[in-house]
């Protein structure tokens, strides 16, 4: 246990100079996924309010005038083809700025923070309820998801073993970064209508995930029922609290009785 934990220490004061980048030795780029991923452990293991802050606001420098994130907290033409277009990074990588602000509030306590960059994430989540329902079409996710079985056009649970859903993650991303705004407001005393568009937006799109995802009573799987094996899957509908609380054992049920899956060796 103390080799795994100095591991991630040292992965992290490696990936850690400037801007939190995916590896130190090749790309070096400051991806919006890796950073949602390692943020907890990052914060358990520091300080980072300050380093987190100014990531964020990296982010917010480049915002497009539309009211897109890119998916790396400065702009570099990477990946963009991943999300929903309009100048959009990939739906969980672009939404690392608008999660990142909650969390950082949550470890720091700093509403001057939240105040600094509240505008910025609700234009962001205008963009989203303007333009992630068509995008997701032109991207071939049809709103039955019939014939949706394995990975999409996004980046989704990246490098997992099995096929990546990255019709959830784009989805569920979407409904986080309403959730965070909706945390933001909240936290600012703004009861009006950014905190009921960013409720009533989390809530739609919660209720779609959940229309679909349990429609068969299987657990929570894609409608098709060859994307059993995708990643992830019900651990994503559990920890997000996607599945109402009559179906949650149920849906456990089902995910411990899922079967192994093996690497391809790609």
């Amino acid at each position: 246990i103390n080799g795994g934990y100095e591991l991630v220490k040292n992965a992290m004061n490696a990936n850690l100079l400037g801007v939190q980048s995916d590896c130190p030795h090749r790309e070096k780029i400051q991806y919006g996924g890796d950073i949602l991923a390692d943020s907890p452990a990052a914060m358990h293991l520091y300080d980072m309010s300050a380093f987190y802050r100014k990531v964020v606001l990296d982010w917010a420098d480049q915002q497009w005038e539309n009211g897109a994130y890119a998916g790396t907290s400065y702009w570099l033409m990477l990946n963009d083809q991943t999300g929903i277009g309009n100048g959009s990074g990939e739906t969980v990588w672009a939404s690392a700025p608008v999660v990142m602000t909650a969390r950082h509030m949550q470890h720091y306590g700093d509403l001057e923070f939240l105040k600094r960059t509240v505008d910025k994430h609700i234009k962001w989540l205008g963009f989203l309820h303007k333009h992630f329902d068509k995008g997701m079409l032109k991207k071939g996710y049809l709103e039955d998801l019939e014939g949706y079985w394995k990975s999409g056009s996004g980046l989704g649970d990246w490098l997992g073993f099995r096929q990546r859903d990255t019709w959830l993650t784009h989805e569920g991303f979407y409904m986080a970064s309403a959730r965070s705004i909706a945390y933001i407001s909240e936290k600012l005393g703004r009861k009006g209508n950014a905190l009921e568009a960013a409720l009533d937006i989390s809530n739609m799109v919660k209720d779609r995930i959940a229309g679909l995802y349990l429609k068969y009573n299987q657990g929570f799987l894609p409608p098709d029922s060859r994307g059993k094996f995708m990643s992830p899957a019900q651990e994503m509908g559990l920890f997000s609290r996607i599945v109402p609380g009559d179906r949650r054992c149920n849906v456990l049920r089902h995910y411990f009785t899922r079967i192994g899956h093996t690497w391809p060796g790609s």
